[in-house]
């Protein structure tokens, strides 16, 4: 996999849309221009603040971001069954 990044990442990203549109899909990635964090779920988002906080966890209404994509190197496939989950493979 080529290291791009926050915004090499989006552009590459054929799925992707406002953060208004967001799934709830743990794993996948949300974005604002320069920067990027994943989607833990219940209205959370963890990714790295900067070198005194570091990778901190956040309500998706925090940190501005824009849109919501998945990761051209990621494989999001849905479990299904009583308790449907969402999982990603690498």
């Amino acid at each position: 996999m080529k290291d791009v990044t926050a915004d090499g990442m989006f552009n590459a990203a054929v799925e992707k849309g406002p953060i208004s549109t967001l799934s709830d899909i743990p794993g996948i990635a949300v974005w604002h221009q320069g920067h990027i964090g994943v989607y833990i779920g219940n209205g959370c988002v963890i990714h790295a603040a900067n070198a005194y906080d570091g990778v901190i966890k956040t309500p998706i209404t925090s940190s501005g971001w824009t849109h919501w994509l998945k990761i051209p190197y990621i494989n999001y496939i849905e479990e299904t069954g009583v308790n449907s989950n969402w999982i990603f493979q690498m």
